[in-house]
């Protein structure tokens, strides 16, 4: 983490190179809405992609009872904009500044 940070500082390309492989990377998500704490969370917790916490252990056996689907339509959306190249470069933009304001290393 701290050869990241250090990779930041530097220059622009570093930062886009390291805001590339962390939207490709594993992500974890949660959404407040009802579809994905009703139908969606479940499945979350059992793929190990849910912040802890929220987790759901109690199988949706009256709303999701097949387990269809994977997400919300917020989280679709929200994972959607991250492989945009246009969302990558705002995110690269805003790394070094993030970084400077609230990294400790």
């Amino acid at each position: 983490m701290d050869q990241m940070v250090d990779d930041i500082a530097e220059d622009d390309k570093s930062a886009l190179k390291i805001t590339k492989s962390l939207c490709a990377g594993r992500v974890s998500f949660d959404c407040d809405c009802g579809r994905h704490q009703y139908w969606y969370r479940y499945i979350a917790t059992a793929g190990i992609l849910c912040p802890a916490p929220p987790k759901e252990y109690a199988y949706p056996k009256v709303r999701n009872p097949k387990l269809q689907g994977v997400a919300c339509k917020h989280v679709i959306h929200s994972m959607t904009r991250l492989q945009s190249a246009s969302w990558q470069m705002s995110i690269a933009r805003a790394l070094p500044k993030g970084c400077n304001a609230n990294c400790i290393w």
